[in-house]
């Protein structure tokens, strides 16, 4: 059995509740093929993002991650949990891309849709559009702040593509505010025609120290927000204060309340393995250090 590497891991991110995510590239990971530089760009825009909202959906939206064989989707099983407890968060997401906000474009490189087995596939975030055409003849700009460095190696077998590792940074908009999110160890699978790429998911890793810094103090805020807005006798704001208000019981969450947590922790501690030793270096040390994230994804042809 693998050991994890920081204990606080085992916390309660499973508290995580209104986000929005969107994807951009940002270098590769371990045992990357070399992206191909000959075929068709096919460009395409997200038109769904969807986060696991019951356990079927949980292992649809899993991809193994660190090649021992299973598949991985550790933050999928607690987005999961959490939506059969009421927490929507599918309707943030949903309205982000409906509105524009966040927008995520997928240009794709290859000789043929049916079968090819050099196959580049690219991720950049988009610039915030009030008026988003998802129709198949839309327009969009990729933002100047998106990385364009990060190509997804893969093949296309029977109009399937199958590509990765690379790192991803997913974009979070949390009441209100937009984190970005670095994902390691990317991968995505997808049919893929000239019209767009349904039925696909994207499946990548994110690191302790990232977890620490950017979703901990993200899920924090949410809630208080969360609890400020409805007051604190409304019953979802009283089941919050009575999981995480605990040291001190003051009617506010604190970071260290979240992560500290010993009812929500068992439902995410790191699951995946994908660097080596010194935390850097692609590879395995047989010590989990990250944690996995899986969602499905849809697209449809545009112009970037």
């Amino acid at each position: 059995m693998k050991m994890t590497r920081c204990s606080w891991l085992n916390l309660a991110t499973g508290a995580l509740a209104s986000l929005s995510l969107v994807a951009c590239g940002g270098g590769d990971g371990e045992d990357t093929p070399t992206p191909t530089d000959t075929g068709t760009f096919y460009d395409f825009v997200q038109t769904v993002l969807d986060l696991p909202a019951n356990p079927a959906e949980e292992m649809d939206f899993a991809i193994d991650l660190d090649g021992n064989g299973e598949v991985d989707n550790k933050l999928g099983h607690a987005i999961a949990f959490l939506a059969t407890q009421g927490i929507d968060m599918q309707g943030s997401v949903d309205e982000s891309i409906k509105d524009g906000s966040l927008i995520l474009l997928h240009s794709a490189r290859a000789d043929s849709l049916e079968t090819d087995p050099s196959v580049s596939w690219q991720v950049y975030i988009g610039d915030e559009t009030t008026m988003p055409d998802y129709s198949g003849v839309g327009t969009f700009n990729v933002a100047t702040t998106s990385p364009t460095d990060a190509k997804l190696a893969g093949s296309i077998v029977t109009g399937r593509f199958t590509g990765g590792p690379a790192n991803v940074t997913i974009t979070m908009s949390i009441a209100g505010d937009e984190l970005p999110l670095k994902l390691v160890g990317t991968r995505i699978e997808s049919d893929i025609t000239a019209d767009g790429c349904p039925n696909g998911k994207l499946a990548g890793a994110i690191t302790e120290m990232e977890f620490d810094n950017t979703i901990i103090p993200a899920i924090t805020d949410m809630m208080n927000n969360s609890i400020k807005a409805k007051g604190p006798t409304d019953p979802g704001s009283m089941q919050l204060l009575g999981i995480f208000d605990k040291d001190p019981v003051d009617g506010t969450i604190s970071n260290d309340e979240v992560k500290n947590n010993p009812l929500i922790g068992p439902l995410l501690s790191p699951d995946v393995d994908l660097f080596a030793a010194d935390g850097v270096t692609p590879g395995h040390d047989m010590m989990n250090e990250s944690i996995s994230l899986g969602v499905g994804i849809d697209c449809a042809k545009s112009t970037i």
